[in-house]
């Protein structure tokens, strides 16, 4: 349950550093690597959901 939510918590994060990314180039050395983290915590928060 903890880690679900915590894997949740690290995927919302990933989103909002690649949404800030797109907008501030200046924040990442590349928005496509923060995009790419992002969709890699995703994948495994959302591999981790049907362990509820």
């Amino acid at each position: 349950m903890f880690a679900t939510l915590a894997m949740l918590a690290l995927a919302f994060l990933g989103m909002l550093l690649s949404v800030l990314g797109s907008f501030n180039p200046h924040l990442f050395a590349d928005a496509s690597y923060s995009l790419y983290l992002f969709r890699l915590i995703n994948s495994s928060a959302f591999a981790s959901i049907p362990h509820l």
